[in-house]
C-alpha cells in the first residue's frame, strides 16, 4: 500500500492519483544508478524494492546500464484498435465504462507504469505488469508475480534437495511425453565416451572415479556438464601421467566447486555417469605433450555426440568460473517486497486500484546475461543438448525441444516462444536445403560474436553443429563454408575485431576450455572464421553468383577461383566526406564515396587501399535500395585483394584485404577479363 512507501515514492503516487485529465504523465527520478537503488530498497520501500528486482531481472539494465539513472513513469495505458476504430470508443466497448454514462467519453484509462533507464527521459519504456482490480491479464513479455511461486533459497539446507526434486519432475515428464526430445533408438548416434566419471555412491563406499568403458558397451546413461573454466586453473584435471590414479578415485578436495556440485547432483538424480571435459579429456602437461594433442584432436570431434546423447546437460549458466559452483547466491532474496497498490481517482467517485506484485526473473534474461553462453564452446554444448537444467544467475530453469519451465512456475511449459537456434538445429534433418544453408549463415553471424580464448578454436567449437548440417546437405565443408554456397559464404564483412590470442599454445595455466592444437596453421583469409570478431554476411541479401564462375577447393587454406577481375581505384575522393567509424566500434573501417563502401578485414586501416589501384574480384551481385524507395541498384560484391608473393606453380596467390560493393553497371558490366588465382 502507498502508506508504506518512501517520501519520494509517496509523492509520486499522490501526484498521479489525483489527476483527472486524460493526457497526464508523472515521472520520478528514483536513483542515479542500480547500486544507489539497492540502498533505497534496503530502507524498506516496497516500490523501490520492486523496481530494484525489475532491474536485477532485466538483462539490458543489469548488463549494460548499471551506471545509468533510473526513473519510473506513470501514464494512462494506450489502447489500440486493430480495426482502426477510435481508441476512446474501442476502450468504452471493452472497458468498465459504458457509452450510456454521462461521462462515458472521459474514461479513466488503466494505469501504465514503466521504467526508463538512461540520461534521457524520452527513451525505451520497460513496462511493469499492472493488475487492475486483481483481474487484468498480464502481457506475455512482462515479468510475472512470484507471490504464489517464490524463488528458492537454493543455498539453504533444503535448497539442494528441492532443486533435485524439481529436475527429476522435469526429466520424467520430458522422457514420458515429449516425442521430439526422445529420438527413436535407431536414429540416435551411439558414440560412447572414451572416458566418463563414475559418480560413486552417497554413502562414500565408492568414490567418484574415471571410468573407461568398453566401446561396445550399450545403454550407458549419463549427464554432461557445460560450464566455464574461468580463472580457476589450479583444480584437478586428468592428464596422461595421472590417468591411472584418476581411475582409482578423484581427488575430491582438489576438484573445482562446479564439478563437485555436478557430481553430487548427478548422483542424487539417480544417474551413474557424468561427462566433464577437464576430467574426461587428457589435459596438457606442456608444449611437447603429444598424448594431450592426440587425445584432444580425437575428442573434439566427438564433443557434439556426447552432449546429444546425454540424458541431461547441467549448465552453470549464471557462473563465469568453475570455482563458484552450480548453486549461486540469489541477490533477489535480500528483499521480500510486498505488493504495491496505487489508487487513482475515478470520474464517478471513489478510486480505481492498480497493483504491482513482486516480480520473478525471466529465463530469457538469464540466457541473455549469461557469461557461460557468451563463450564459443558452450554455444555448441547448448544447441546440441536434448535437455538442459540451467543454474541461472537468478533461478533454475529447464530447456528442451518442447519449451521452457522455471522454478517459479514449474508446471507451465512455455512453448509459445519464437523459433530459436536451439529448436531449429533439432529440425534440420527435415528442412529444405535452402533453409539449412540460410540457418547456417545466420547462425555463424551470431556465433562470431562469441568469445574465444584462442582464435583457432572458432571452427572446432562448432564441429558438432557442422556435422549435423553435413548429414543433411551431404556437401564438402571448407573452413566454415559449404560447397553449394561458396559465393554466399565468401561475402562476409568484418564489423568488429576482438582481442584474442592468435596462437593456440599448449598451456594449461592459460586456457579456459580445451584449445585447438594446430600450431602454425592459420585460417584462410577468405573464411569468416579468420576474423576475430563479429561478421555480417551479404548472403542475407541474396547474393546471385555469376554464371561464369569456376572454383576448386585445393585444401583447408587455399581456394582456387576463376572469376571476373578488374584493377579498381577505390581510394578516397577529396570531394566526398569520409564516414567515421562508430565510437563504440573502432574496428569497423569503411570509406563512403558515391556508390562505394569498403569494409576492411580485422583492424586494418583504410589507408592501404588508397595508395594505388587494387585487384578486385567479383564474387556476385545484390540489389540494394536507393534513395528512391521504388528503385534498386545492382551492386557487385567484390573482394579487395593483395598478392602474397607466393606463386602456386603458374598461378599467382592472393589474400583478401576486405570487401567492397561497387556499382555493377559502372565497374563490371564491360569487364570480360577472367583470371584464375589462388586465394589463401
Amino acid at each position: 500500500m502507498t502508506e508504506l512507501l518512501c517520501p519520494a515514492c509517496s509523492r509520486f503516487a499522490k501526484d498521479f492519483g489525483e489527476v483527472e485529465q486524460d493526457d497526464w504523465c508523472s515521472v520520478l527520478d528514483v536513483a542515479p544508478d542500480i547500486h544507489s537503488l539497492r540502498v533505497l530498497a534496503q530502507n524498506g520501500c516496497p516500490l523501490c524494492q520492486v523496481i530494484y528486482h525489475f532491474c536485477l531481472y532485466n538483462a539490458e539494465v543489469l548488463w549494460k546500464k548499471q551506471t545509468y539513472p533510473i526513473r519510473i513513469t506513470a501514464s494512462p495505458r494506450l489502447c489500440f484498435d486493430p480495426n482502426g476504430e477510435d481508441a476512446n470508443k474501442f476502450y468504452n466497448r471493452f472497458g468498465d465504462v459504458g457509452d450510456d454514462l454521462p461521462f462515458g467519453c472521459q474514461y479513466p484509462r488503466p494505469l501504465e507504469l514503466g521504467i526508463t533507464v538512461g540520461e534521457n527521459v524520452v527513451g525505451y519504456l520497460y513496462p511493469l505488469p499492472v493488475v487492475t482490480n486483481e483481474s487484468a491479464s498480464r502481457s506475455a513479455n512482462m515479468p510475472c508475480s512470484h507471490e504464489n511461486n517464490p524463488i528458492m533459497d537454493i543455498r539453504s539446507p533444503n535448497g539442494f534437495g528441492q532443486a533435485v526434486s524439481l529436475a527429476k519432475k522435469w526429466i520424467l515428464e520430458c522422457r514420458n511425453s515429449h516425442i521430439k526430445c526422445n529420438p527413436s533408438p535407431h536414429s540416435e548416434c551411439k558414440t560412447i565416451p572414451t572416458r566418463i566419471i563414475d559418480v560413486g555412491s552417497e554413502d562414500d563406499e565408492q568414490l567418484p572415479r574415471i571410468y573407461i568403458p568398453d566401446q561396445l558397451t550399450y545403454g550407458i546413461e549419463n549427464a554432461a556438464l557445460s560450464y566455464a573454466w574461468g580463472s580457476n586453473q589450479n583444480s584437478a584435471k586428468t592428464t596422461a601421467s595421472n590417468l591411472d590414479e584418476m581411475t582409482r578415485g578423484l581427488p575430491w578436495e582438489r576438484l573445482a566447486k562446479t564439478i563437485q556440485d555436478a557430481i553430487i547432483f548427478t548422483r542424487r538424480l539417480g544417474l551413474r555417469y557424468l561427462w566433464v571435459d577437464a576430467l574426461c579429456i587428457l589435459q596438457s602437461e606442456g608444449p611437447c605433450d603429444a598424448s594431450h594433442k592426440e587425445d584432444w584432436s580425437r575428442e573434439a570431434a566427438r564433443f557434439g555426440n556426447y552432449y546429444q546423447n546425454a540424458v541431461l546437460t547441467l549448465a552453470a549458466t549464471g557462473s563465469d568460473s568453475s570455482d563458484k559452483g552450480l548453486l549461486l547466491e540469489r541477490p533477489a532474496l535480500e528483499f521480500n517486497p510486498r505488493s504495491v497498490t496505487f489508487q487513482q481517482r475515478s470520474f464517478w467517485g471513489g478510486f480505481n486500484e492498480s497493483t504491482i506484485q513482486p516480480l520473478t526473473p525471466s529465463w530469457k534474461a538469464d540466457i541473455f546475461i549469461s557469461a557461460l553462453l557468451s563463450r564459443g564452446w558452450t554455444t555448441q554444448e547448448r544447441l546440441l543438448s536434448r535437455r538442459i537444467l540451467h543454474f541461472g544467475a537468478n533461478f533454475i530453469f529447464w530447456e528442451c525441444t518442447q519449451g521452457y519451465a522455471t522454478e517459479t512456475d514449474p508446471d507451465r511449459l512455455d512453448s509459445s516462444h519464437e523459433p530459436t537456434d536451439f529448436l531449429m538445429i533439432k529440425e534440420l534433418h527435415a528442412s529444405k536445403l535452402e533453409d539449412v544453408m540460410q540457418f547456417w549463415y545466420r547462425f555463424v553471424s551470431k556465433y562470431s560474436l562469441k568469445k574465444f580464448s584462442f582464435d583457432l578454436d572458432r571452427l572446432p567449437a562448432l564441429s558438432g553443429i557442422a556435422a549435423i548440417v553435413q548429414d543433411r546437405c551431404q556437401q564438402k565443408y571448407i573452413a566454415g563454408i559449404w560447397e553449394s554456397t561458396i559465393p554466399e559464404g565468401l561475402t562476409w564483412m568484418a564489423v568488429s575485431t576482438s582481442d584474442t590470442n592468435t596462437q593456440s599454445p599448449v598451456n594449461p595455466s592459460s586456457c579456459t576450455k580445451p584449445e585447438s592444437q594446430q600450431p602454425g596453421i592459420n585460417l584462410p583469409s577468405w573464411s569468416w572464421a579468420s576474423n576475430k570478431g563479429f561478421v555480417d554476411l551479404y548472403g542475407f541479401f541474396s547474393v546471385i553468383a555469376l554464371g561464369t564462375q569456376r572454383y576448386r577447393v585445393v585444401n583447408l587454406s587455399d581456394l582456387k577461383l576463376t572469376y571476373p577481375h578488374n584493377p579498381q581505384d577505390i581510394s578516397e575522393d577529396d570531394s566526398t566526406d569520409k564516414e567515421e567509424s562508430d565510437t563504440e566500434d573502432d574496428d569497423k573501417k569503411f570509406v563512403v564515396q558515391h556508390d562505394r563502401v569498403a569494409f576492411m578485414d580485422g583492424a586494418k586501416p583504410v589507408e592501404p587501399i588508397s595508395n594505388r589501384p587494387r585487384l578486385c574480384l567479383l564474387i556476385g551481385t545484390i540489389h540494394v535500395h536507393t534513395w528512391n524507395p521504388w528503385g534498386k541498384m545492382k551492386m557487385g560484391v567484390t573482394y579487395i585483394l593483395e598478392p602474397t608473393g607466393r606463386p602456386v606453380g603458374m598461378i599467382e596467390e592472393y589474400k583478401r584485404l576486405g570487401i567492397v560493393c561497387l556499382s555493377f553497371d559502372e565497374y563490371w558490366s564491360a569487364v570480360n577479363d577472367v583470371r584464375t588465382i589462388e586465394l589463401a
